[in-house]
């Protein structure tokens, strides 16, 4: 190939660059260890913040891309103590960059850069990884969701008018995405040209989002075998790359050297080698390989499929050595890919130029395939891009009938602009007259306006007293309120001596009959004197509730039956449960005793059962215990069959006020009973994995 003017300054600069490199190995390849263990020591000697996040810099540029993310983690640390935005964007991008196959990732640092303030960098950050999203999930996505997306899209672009410049970019991005995965016709090159102009059009757009573009253009123009584009679009992307690293250079990121982001772009380049020179395909080769002494990952890349050298070997016709590298490479490409249709591509044209009638065979067979499956996969694809430009047609079509729409309602609110402003014209010439009319009157009025203004004074002096009143009103209500808060305390103290002398005479009148009636009565005593007690345990909720925030709950601990005091309380509630529910306790083989406080136990059982008898409305209520001495816990179950607490209930469950949906209640039954667990040195919780209906444990100790 002859090398034009452009093409010898392209060249000297790639000579340049090969200088650079080799000098960078000098360095690297000797001292990578001793360089990474003199980044740590200026990192512990760091004195301040700014220091410490310039070393931890290097330190990233040095690193292997496996320790990316905890390095990335302790400068966004560094630069949230700091208050530097301008950092935490530019880490949450490498991170972006790092994870870009990942949407679940992309979606939190999207949130964090929300997060962060409004700014230009910020904006442009969002946009980064919107468009990161787009990529991947058009990767992602069927070829149904994407038929469907490619629909949504077309229909806002023609709407483009409508949006900014990034918003534009933006959708555009997603057209060419979607149409790059269903259809590489003339339509989609249609629309990465539109967007190759609006990217470099617009004002403000960073480095990073170049980079994207150039970087999905010319993958697109490889796999399209449109060699000169490809060529044109790597270079810039090569450009972009050296603004780049000027700009980290700069900020003193002297280690910043994007060798395995140049390895790719140089693989790229030899891979379009038709549209290079032999002198450019030595110096892009040269600069590859010495990246691959540098950068472990390039080593790693390039040591997999030795792309680099059949490309290499192609372009200097050397087939018969690029033959069984082709050969190699092709077992490790199963699948259909670009990298594929590469590979048996160079291996037809080194088989035409060999006389191994082996490799001919081989290759005639295997391309012969190739060309069946790229026959059909044309077709469809054809057929794919004909319905999105049917789609688009239809949209166009559509937009021109509204165009129509709109202009024949242009044309009639022109007309009733006529009709109102004629309209308008007699009323202004009547409202003259009025006013003049007016005006007439108006100085007639004047005498009266000053009676008038005595008046309003006179009416001012009464507002002035009524407002006091209002005021003095106020004042009295705002007492009334502290006196009911007063008196709901009062009568918490006060329910007590009445329930008190009920207990006693209860027991009173047990004690006070025969022998023979007194087992009979003792049943129903006890049962008064439990209720009692509940009744009492009420009051000291209502001063609990209010007492909450103070943490002034007392608790009176003495040896309690659990067994009886489960029987007790599945007696009182039996009788509340909806029709067709059975509530039952279920004893277990062996009873335990616990020191604990009976009372507040019962409190947190029959606030669980009566939720339970509030949600179920069929089935059956359980209330069970189990003594587990080895841990030394006791667990009492709550299980119905009722309706369940949904996923987002469960979130603010244990809430201060929670209510269930559609249900009555105080809302701060569940909240209470957490409080008295932890009084109780014990714990409350909902049993997830139970999804009959719902289940309540409480814990407490033995």
């Amino acid at each position: 190939m002859p090398l034009t003017n452009r093409k010898i300054m392209k060249f000297k600069g790639l000579l340049f660059t090969i200088f650079f490199l080799s000098a960078v190995i000098s360095v690297t390849a000797a001292d990578s260890s001793s360089v990474k263990a003199e980044i740590e020591a200026s990192l512990r000697k760091a004195g301040n913040t700014n220091d410490s996040i310039k070393a931890y810099y290097n330190l990233f540029d040095v690193s292997p891309r496996s320790e990316y993310t905890p390095i990335l983690r302790n400068i966004y640390r560094l630069a949230d103590k700091n208050g530097d935005t301008s950092v935490k964007l530019d880490v949450i991008r490498h991170l972006a960059n790092t994870y870009a196959l990942n949407d679940s990732v992309l979606q939190i640092l999207r949130a964090m850069t929300a997060d962060l303030p409004t700014s230009i960098d910020q904006h442009q950050t969002l946009m980064y990884i919107r468009i990161a999203r787009i990529l991947n999930n058009s990767m992602a996505a069927s070829e149904a969701e994407r038929q469907v997306r490619l629909r949504e899209i077309l229909h806002e672009y023609t709407n483009k008018d409508h949006y900014s410049t990034d918003e534009r970019i933006i959708l555009l991005f997603s057209l060419c995405a979607y149409l790059s995965n269903t259809a590489e016709g003339e339509l989609l090159m249609k629309y990465t040209d539109e967007l190759e102009n609006l990217i470099n059009s617009a004002p403000n757009t960073i480095v990073p989002i170049k980079n994207q573009f150039y970087t999905y253009s010319s993958s697109l123009f490889t796999n399209s075998g449109n060699h000169e584009r490809a060529v044109s679009a790597v270079r810039e992307l090569l450009r972009q790359t050296d603004l780049l690293q000027k700009e980290y250079e700069e900020k003193g990121r002297s280690y910043r050297k994007f060798h395995r982001q140049r390895y790719g772009m140089y693989r790229r380049l030899l891979l379009n080698y038709p549209a290079l020179s032999i002198g450019e395909v030595d110096s892009i080769y040269s600069m590859a390989k010495t990246i691959t002494e540098i950068d472990p990952d390039a080593k790693l890349m390039y040591d997999r499929y030795r792309l680099l050298d059949i490309a290499y070997l192609m372009a200097h016709e050397k087939y018969q050595e690029a033959a069984p590298l082709i050969q190699d490479a092709l077992t490790k490409f199963k699948s259909q890919s670009s990298y594929r249709n590469f590979l048996l591509d160079q291996l037809n044209i080194a088989a035409q130029h060999t006389d191994d009638k082996d490799l001919q065979l081989f290759a005639a067979r295997e391309y012969n395939k190739h060309l069946q499956e790229q026959i059909q996969f044309k077709s469809e694809e054809r057929l794919r891009e004909l319905q999105v430009i049917y789609d688009l047609q239809k949209i166009k079509e559509s937009n021109q009938d509204l165009e129509i729409k709109n202009r024949q309602l242009q044309i009639d609110a022109h007309e009733n602009i006529i009709v109102i402003s004629i309209v308008a014209l007699i009323v202004v010439i009547l409202i003259t007259v009025v006013t003049f009319l007016m005006y007439l009157r108006a100085k007639q009025m004047s005498v009266s306006a000053l009676h008038a203004n005595k008046s309003l004074e006179h009416e001012r002096s009464v507002s002035r007293r009524h407002y006091d009143d209002l005021m003095r009103s106020r004042n009295e209500l705002n007492k009334s309120n502290l006196q009911k808060a007063d008196l709901i305390n009062s009568l918490g103290h006060e329910m007590r001596t009445p329930l008190t002398a009920i207990s006693d005479f209860t027991k009173i009148i047990v004690d006070s009959v025969d022998d023979e009636r007194q087992p009979y009565l003792l049943h129903f005593g006890q049962i008064i004197t439990h209720n009692v007690e509940l009744l009492e345990a009420i009051s000291r909720d209502i001063l609990d509730i209010s007492l909450l925030d103070g943490d002034d709950i007392t608790v009176s601990r003495r040896m309690t039956d659990a067994s009886t005091m489960c029987e007790m309380v599945v007696e009182t509630l039996r009788q509340t449960t909806h029709t067709g529910v059975e509530m039952t306790f279920i004893s277990p083989d062996t009873p335990a005793s616990f020191v604990t406080d009976p009372q507040r136990v019962e409190q947190v059982l029959i606030n669980l059962l009566k939720n339970s008898v509030r949600f179920t409305h069929e089935g059956e209520i359980t209330l069970t215990y189990e003594a587990d001495k080895q841990k030394g816990k006791i667990r009492f179950i709550v299980t119905d069959t009722g309706c369940g607490i949904s996923e987002e209930q469960r979130k603010t469950l244990f809430n201060k006020v929670h209510k269930g949906e559609h249900h009555s209640g105080s809302g701060i039954g569940l909240y209470l009973c957490q409080i008295i667990a932890r009084r109780l040195d014990g714990t409350i919780s909902l049993d997830a994995d139970y999804t009959d209906g719902a289940r309540f444990v409480l814990t407490l100790p033995l």
